[in-house]
């Protein structure tokens, strides 16, 4: 006897929510990387959170909630905090192993 339609829909469904979590996963995980090097080019250039943030136009409370993640950036702002701290951000996008 084979399974059937439904209990295959579900395993399908289940590995797809399970798929969907290990891409959200890496992402965060990439993200959270992205934050720590950007701070340390900032440490090792020796460039202060309140030189950074009057460069940003931020309070230095503002960027430091930037650089731990509190708040999310946009590509541009991204930039932006990039150039703050002294830094290049270079993009690698890959494909997710799906299947």
């Amino acid at each position: 006897a084979g399974s059937s339609p439904a209990k295959a829909t579900r395993h399908t469904g289940k590995k797809i929510m399970a798929e969907t979590q290990t891409i959200a996963d890496r992402n965060v995980h990439a993200q959270t990387g992205l934050l720590a090097a950007l701070k340390k080019v900032r440490t090792g250039k020796g460039v202060s959170v309140e030189a950074a943030a009057e460069i940003l136009n931020v309070t230095p409370d503002e960027f430091e909630a930037i650089e731990d993640g509190r708040v999310e950036l946009n590509l541009t702002e991204l930039r932006h905090y990039a150039y703050s701290v002294g830094a290049v951000v270079e993009y690698d996008v890959v494909p997710a192993n799906r299947g």
